[in-house]
């Protein structure tokens, strides 16, 4: 990948992949709670569904027409750490895309009319998830007194606060050449090397401050465990167990392999136990959870609350069993899908893109890269990861649903196995 500096500061990173059909374009900004840079809860995503209301010269309808016509939509995602405009178009259309994208970077502020309308969809929106789920309660508790416990999508009363120039304010200061690059997957060509440079290097873009932050979740490696235990009246608890994980002592890769071992694949040892052998569950899962500094290994599950105790101590065994019990068929079932099966992305262009500002961008990881080999060497540092990640100092637990009969300090007692 090729990183290159427009005449206006503006930076491009240039993934050129020649045997593609497809040209991939991601603008990504750094935005949303994780900077504590929002003057208004939810103005970031706010930001974001403006673009789509009115961008530069072209109206909503007429911005449609133009993307259809150029057979693609253009997309947009709001995050907690990052803010995200993207399509996939053919090559012959990667100037009229292009196009789009130096209309979002021009635009600098909309009427009040069209905040309006737009506060109509966006609490609409809101009240469609008002119903809380387990990822909205693990937010805020998890989360509880840093900036990543406010909700993306902000509450009604914030997004009725916001006004144009709260808007036009905070896209300035985000929208700077420090803060935003654009990355392009696909078969590059001289040609479109200079149409970047001339439809995107002339526009007058804001110098600012690049910007960032460095905290953890407060108790972060020193919990007892954390349960949270919250009573609804479902038929069924949702569960989610997450594990601090310190990236100063594993590796990213590490645990992406590790996390595929126990959680992350049909045969994986959870799946074959809580699934396949008990028939407790039709689903478990484990995933890696990323951020600039730290991460987490995350599982959730749903279960019956007669069965509770039973699957959390059943999940207990599988965690204390990979402290000492992995093998090379732990190995030969995980690494493919770090090693080789990440070539696979440079088969689409907008996985890729994604993959590639993820990493660079979001996470400043510039060489992830799983150096692993199929070896007992291996092994053996997986098994002194398992040991020093599952244990109760790092644990956090958290029920949502039919939990009245649901006991933290029974929670707790089956948790002590992870120490002895």
């Amino acid at each position: 990948m090729e990183k290159i500096i427009l005449k206006n500061g503006f930076t491009i990173y240039i993934d050129n992949l020649p045997n593609v059909h497809s040209f991939s374009i991601d603008l990504c900004i750094r935005a949303g709670s994780k900077y504590g840079k929002e003057s208004v809860a939810g103005i970031t995503h706010f930001l974001e569904h403006m673009h789509f209301r009115k961008l530069d010269n072209y109206s909503q309808s007429e911005l449609y027409y133009h993307m259809e016509s150029i057979g693609s939509s253009l997309l947009a995602a709001t995050y907690n750490d990052f803010l995200r405009f993207y399509t996939k178009i053919h090559p012959i259309y990667f100037a009229d895309a292009l196009d789009v994208f130096a209309s979002i970077l021009k635009t600098k502020q909309w009427n009040h009319l069209y905040v309006e309308e737009e506060k109509r969809v966006v609490i609409n929106e809101i009240n469609e998830h008002r119903v809380m789920n387990i990822d909205d309660l693990f937010q805020k508790v998890y989360f509880e007194g840093t900036p990543l416990s406010k909700a993306i999508l902000g509450t009604e009363a914030s997004v009725k606060r916001i006004t144009g120039k709260q808007l036009a304010s905070y896209k300035k200061e985000a929208f700077n050449v420090n803060n935003m690059a654009l990355f392009v997957s696909g078969p590059i060509q001289k040609s479109n090397l200079e149409q970047l440079e001339n439809q995107l290097g002339s526009i007058d873009l804001p110098f600012g401050e690049k910007w960032t932050s460095n905290f953890k979740p407060k108790n972060f490696g020193n919990r007892n465990p954390n349960v949270t235990v919250v009573n609804q009246e479902w038929d069924l608890i949702d569960v989610d167990i997450t594990f601090d994980v310190d990236i100063q002592r594993i590796k990213l890769y590490e645990i992406d392999v590790l996390n595929c071992i126990l959680g992350g694949g049909i045969g994986s040892r959870l799946q074959m136990l809580l699934r396949e052998k008990l028939g407790f569950v039709y689903d478990v899962s484990s995933f890696v959870e990323k951020y600039e500094n730290f991460c987490l290994l995350r599982i959730q599950y749903t279960i019956d609350s007669n069965l509770f105790y039973q699957s959390y101590s059943a999940l207990m065994q599988v965690l204390n069993q990979m402290k000492n019990d992995l093998n090379m068929r732990d190995l030969n079932t995980s690494l493919p899908f770090f090693t080789y099966n990440l070539n696979f992305n440079l088969d689409d262009t907008q996985e890729n893109n994604f993959y590639n500002e993820y990493n660079v961008f979001v996470l400043n990881n510039n060489n992830y890269q799983c150096v692993m080999d199929y070896d007992e060497k291996s092994l053996h540092r997986l098994m002194n990861i398992s040991n020093d990640l599952f244990k109760r100092e790092n644990l956090s637990i958290i029920c949502l649903g039919d939990c009245k009969d649901i006991e933290k300090n029974e929670i707790q007692n089956l948790s002590k196995v992870l120490n002895t």
